[in-house]
């Protein structure tokens, strides 16, 4: 883990929290918007990190739980980061790494 890396991983956390909680106040679908924002972000880390997207998602997670603590409150901000971290970290890291593994099975 390089500190640049490092940075690039707070830096899509840092987009990610304040995103979710932004459309959590201004929108009525904010649960839709918020899956469209987790996978994009792992779409994202997958790309940037070839190596170990996992551990650099878990950095993002940590970089975006202050956002959601401080928004929603300690109860409803840990159901929301646990939320945060299945489709962010568990799916959608998992699903795009499957898929590029998938089609570099296929070359």
């Amino acid at each position: 883990m390089t500190l640049n890396d490092t940075l690039r991983s707070a830096a899509i956390g840092l987009v990610l929290g304040p995103g979710i909680t932004a459309s959590h106040v201004l929108t009525r679908h904010w649960t839709l918007v918020g899956a469209v924002l987790c996978l994009a972000a792992a779409f994202v880390t997958v790309r940037i990190f070839r190596r170990h997207p996992h551990s650099y998602a878990m950095l993002a997670i940590a970089a975006a739980a202050p956002f959601m603590f401080g928004t929603f409150g300690v109860t409803l901000g840990a159901v929301y980061l646990a939320g945060l971290t299945f489709v962010y970290g568990v799916v959608g890291v998992q699903q795009f790494r499957a898929m590029g593994v998938a089609k570099d099975n296929a070359r």
